[in-house]
């Protein structure tokens, strides 16, 4: 686990520090499929697990303020509290649901080597448009 935590620690000291030299390009967009590839399988499961924690976390602030909205007005209110979340962040949790990070590292590889002309692709973009979208078209 603390090889987890330090290799995430590393890919966003290295975002940011990228991100920092070139401040109008978005970091998510610097995560290629080139920079995947050439990535151990450790940092891609380093990646995935932040992506996990930041999924988890924002369920766990939308409980919460459900929870205080729900004290507050001492009603039910009739919104669940993924209401709130991104499509980004319900699609993660249902495509993934179940899944290991090295099933999801697979899926990643597989459509890079697939796709090798695509190399330039963002991860991200390919999660949503070629992994997780088709997963939830068949739920």
């Amino acid at each position: 686990m603390k090889k987890y935590i330090l290799a995430l620690a590393l890919t966003i000291v290295m975002g940011f520090g990228a991100a920092s030299a070139q401040a109008q390009v978005n970091p998510v967009d610097q995560l290629t499929g080139k920079v995947w590839m050439e990535s151990s399988p450790e940092i891609k499961k380093a990646v995935l697990f932040g992506v996990d924690c930041a999924v988890t976390i924002e369920h766990f602030v939308a409980a919460k303020t459900r929870e205080v909205q729900k004290d507050a007005t001492k009603s039910v209110r009739k919104t669940s509290a993924a209401s709130t979340l991104s499509p980004f962040e319900k699609g993660w949790a249902t495509a993934f649901e179940g899944m290991t990070r090295d099933q999801i590292v697979a899926e990643v590889d597989a459509w890079y080597k697939a796709h090798p002309d695509q190399l330039q692709r963002p991860v991200f973009s390919v999660l949503w448009y070629d992994v997780i979208t088709p997963k939830l078209q068949k739920k």
